[in-house]
């Protein structure tokens, strides 16, 4: 998926990292009226495309996921 395309589909979606070699992530917290035991999911995109994405409970594991 293309990283415009992920960002028009996904407005919420928080800007988390940006390298100077064409890596960016993005953060999406699902808010639900039942808790999730994997609130966050992580989208790591490299050049513009969607390269992978992973679920967490914590938010701040884009800093440790590589």
């Amino acid at each position: 998926m293309p990283e415009n395309e992920f960002k028009r589909v996904n407005r919420s979606a928080e800007l988390m990292l940006a390298n100077d070699d064409g890596t960016k992530i993005y953060r999406i917290i699902s808010t639900t009226f039942i808790p999730k035991p994997e609130p966050y999911t992580f989208f790591y995109f490299y050049q513009g495309k969607l390269i992978r994405f992973i679920k967490s409970d914590r938010i701040d594991d884009y800093k440790f996921i590589r």
